[in-house]
């Protein structure tokens, strides 16, 4: 639900006219900022697994946030950054703007498609196909205020170590439902 409106929300102001509802929801994403504590893993491992938590821990904070459309949510910063964070604030005023809410799950199923130095990485690139079919937007009020779902959309981020072993969202781009 609430990923359904997160899709919805930021492809609304990243991808303007576009005609669809974006929307995301994150099956099981951890609520805590990916940390740097190093195990006996080798760097690009350990690398790829906080990219990943970094990307997912940002759909779940912003499936939280618009669930109550609260672009202030300090959750997402912890996941997100620069033009990533910028998009999803703007999402989320865009639906408390209009007075309403996301509901709903968005899915989705990250992997990583290019590293970057390949021996100690510090940016990632990740490729999902995220399926935001169960998101949909209410009215505060607690209507429906959209019964068209989503769908399946490509979404293509990089994630960078910001600093300190501390991975972040630092942006990312949603196609169009049906585009994987």
């Amino acid at each position: 639900m609430v990923g359904a409106v997160l899709v919805v929300s930021v492809l609304v102001c990243a991808c303007q006219g576009n005609g669809g509802t974006p929307t995301l929801s994150v099956s099981s994403p951890p609520l805590r900022a990916p940390t740097a504590s190093v195990t006996s893993a080798s760097a690009p491992v350990v690398a790829r697994d906080k990219a990943i938590a970094a990307y997912r821990g940002m759909w779940a904070a912003y499936q939280t946030a618009a669930e109550t459309a609260n672009p202030d949510d300090p959750d997402l910063p912890t996941y997100a950054t620069e033009g990533a964070l910028r998009t999803l604030v703007s999402g989320l005023k865009s639906i408390k703007d209009r007075g309403l809410v996301a509901r709903g799950d968005i899915v989705v199923n990250p992997r990583v498609t290019a590293v970057e130095p390949a021996d100690d990485p510090t940016t990632i690139e990740i490729t999902d196909c995220a399926d935001d079919s169960k998101s949909l937007l209410y009215r505060k009020s607690g209507g429906l205020y959209n019964d068209k779902p989503g769908g399946r959309r490509l979404i293509i981020a990089t994630v960078k170590d910001i600093g300190g072993g501390v991975w972040k969202v630092v942006s990312f781009g949603a196609r169009d439902i049906g585009t994987c």
